[in-house]
């Protein structure tokens, strides 16, 4: 068990500030140093110390962003050469600063054998963002590749504003403590929680709150690429993800895309790369928004816990709003964390006494099939070839049957919060006709007649939204159709239910030749009816005059009504902009139309 040591941290102080108060020069040895308010300046505070440092970091953009401000500190990644580490060491015999990429540590390793230095003994080692072995241990396979290093020297540390303290007996038997950092002053942020059944529509509906620049956290590019062809408000945008991420964008008109932090657009896409650890400078106070799309991409669930804290420490001049829009899955698997350790106990037995009956069996058949069945156990993941336990990847496990398990119900993701001392929470639910499952849906169908019969009945849940006289339900009405008619044909298609409606197509059972006809018959007879309309409509509104809404509303339904046109909707000041520019006054709350000339 890691004993746990507080640190207490005063208001507008740093974390160098707090240690020194506590008689501590620099970061301690053998801690996991819990910063808990992220930007308190752990990593500044080590480089700018007079010791050799290697600093690990799990991502490139904030190494980048590291070394562009600190000239005395190597950056370490891909494409840099083990000469150039070399270089670096022989220029700074004394306070060497060397930031690197788990993956490029041996480089590193190299260099300082090939300088002749004790690497174990002459540097502080830290491993930052240190949660990240553990959460990124199933898809980056070598991002623990220092650990064996890492309890080779004589001074190191874990450190990171959320981090998850690992079961791996190792650091008990280094005296490891975790060093918790305790704020003496309130330092909850506000955090608005909307699960929902759409998180396409429910982000258009708070993007038209957003009055700064926007910032959207989603660990899935599937994701983002679906929004951008669902949603052309999504113009002036960029994303900020991997070079492999970029690769698979094909929605990019009027869209750029940068591997590390550039000047933002209005709307700005982080991919998880960009969750912690890098500093986004941006002079305003952007509205920023974490979404969990579950039905798009399971793996974009963000953890309250650690990612939620992460991204709102990412803007050192803080922020507008905060926004998490999850979808919730009742469906979703998940594992307690009691079943998660019998699974695994289970597991590791069942695959020690195959691996044995393999051995001591002297029947060829029975000793092979035993010796087939231990290369495909599923608890092979769970451990190093060696057949020792790999507990960071047993905790990355524990970690995702958690985090899958808060989606399963909006009660469950809201106590998540709740329970994070460092959100105010606020929750809201919201349900729409069509949920994200008609979404993925709707791009699923292959044949035209299967498309139109699915599209049919997308028009037929949304339809009460056209006589609505609530004019945010009359946009979401129009955003829902601009998704869904993609095509000419599409237009054509829901052209044909407004006018003849859905038996009439069921009817004609979805033939092109009969829905085509039927629109060109019914366009011709609308043109001339919506001539007949004009003509009343400009004797009965006067340039100059204003209206309440309802009574536009009046007089355009008997226009409507006397030339035999179908007023199957309120109609309401939308028809008017057709003749009329008009101008919004109000007048002691009460909101005017005024006539302001003829188009």
């Amino acid at each position: 068990m890691i004993r746990t040591v507080n640190l207490d941290i005063r208001k507008g102080e740093y974390l160098s500030d707090a240690l020194r108060r506590n008689g501590k020069e620099n970061i301690p040895t053998r801690v996991i140093l819990n910063k808990v308010l992220p930007g308190l300046g752990a990593t500044y505070c080590e480089i700018m110390s007079e010791r050799s440092s290697i600093i690990i970091e799990p991502n490139v953009p904030v190494i980048v962003g590291k070394t562009e401000k600190h000239k005395n500190l190597l950056g370490v990644y891909r494409g840099v050469k083990t000469d150039e580490v070399a270089r670096h060491i022989r220029k700074h015999p004394v306070g060497c600063k060397i930031m690197v990429t788990p993956e490029s540590f041996r480089k590193v390793k190299q260099a300082m054998e090939d300088e002749g230095v004790d690497m174990y003994n002459d540097f502080f080692m830290l491993f930052d963002e240190c949660e990240k072995i553990i959460q990124d241990n199933d898809f980056r396979e070598t991002i623990g590749a220092p650990l064996d290093d890492f309890f080779l020297f004589r001074q190191m540390a874990f450190v990171s504003a959320t981090p998850i303290l690992p079961r791996d007996p190792r650091f008990e038997e280094h005296g490891f403590t975790e060093l918790r950092v305790v704020p003496d002053y309130n330092y909850r942020k506000p955090l608005r929680l909307i699960t929902t059944n759409n998180v396409v529509e429910t982000l258009a509906e708070v993007l038209t709150e957003c009055k700064s620049k926007v910032c959207i956290f989603v660990n899935s590019i599937d994701t983002i690429e679906s929004l951008y062809k669902e949603m052309a408000e999504l113009k002036n945008s960029t994303t900020f993800c991997s070079t492999q991420g970029i690769a698979k964008l094909r929605n990019l008109r009027d869209r750029s895309t940068h591997d590390r932090i550039a000047d933002l657009k209005r709307y700005n896409f982080f991919t998880s790369r960009f969750f912690s650890a890098v500093d986004i400078d941006v002079r305003c106070k952007p509205d920023i928004i974490l979404l969990s799309d579950l039905y798009g991409a399971e793996q974009s669930v963000i953890d309250p816990r650690t990612e939620a804290i992460q991204i709102a420490g990412r803007f050192r001049n803080g922020f507008r709003s905060l926004t998490h829009i999850a979808s919730i899955k009742l469906s979703l698997e998940a594992m307690n964390s009691s079943e998660v350790d019998e699974w695994l106990s289970s597991a590791r037995q069942a695959m020690t006494e195959i691996r044995e009956k393999s051995k001591k069996d002297k029947r060829r058949g029975y000793r092979e099939t035993y010796m087939e069945a231990a290369v495909n156990l599923s608890y092979l993941q769970f451990v190093y070839q060696n057949g020792k336990d790999d507990y960071f990847r047993q905790d990355n496990f524990r970690e995702q049957e958690r985090v899958k398990s808060l989606y399963r119900s909006a009660d469950n993701l809201f106590n998540a919060y709740r329970d994070v001392p460092f959100f105010e929470v606020s929750h809201e639910d919201k349900q729409y006709p069509l949920n994200d499952n008609d979404r993925l849906a709707r791009h699923r169908q292959t044949s035209r007649k299967l498309r139109r019969m699915f599209l049919l009945e997308q028009f037929e849940k949304i339809a009460y939204l056209r006589f609505s006289a609530d004019e945010k339900e009359q946009d979401r009405y129009n955003r829902y159709l601009s998704r869904m008619l993609s095509s000419d044909y599409d237009c054509m298609f829901h052209e044909c239910y407004l006018r003849k409606g859905a038996d009439y197509i069921r009817s004609i059972d979805f033939k092109d030749s009969e829905i085509k006809r039927a629109v060109e018959e019914a366009g011709s007879t609308v043109f001339r009816k919506k001539q007949q309309v004009k003509e009343i409509v400009e004797k009965q509104f006067r340039i100059g005059e204003v209206y309440m809404g309802s009574d536009i509303s009046v007089i355009l339904s008997a226009a409507y009504r006397k030339v035999g046109l179908p007023v199957n909707k309120r109609v309401n000041t939308t028809v008017l902009k057709e003749y009329f520019e008009l101008k919004e006054e109000r007048t002691n709350a009460v909101r005017y139309i005024r006539i302001v000339k003829k188009k």
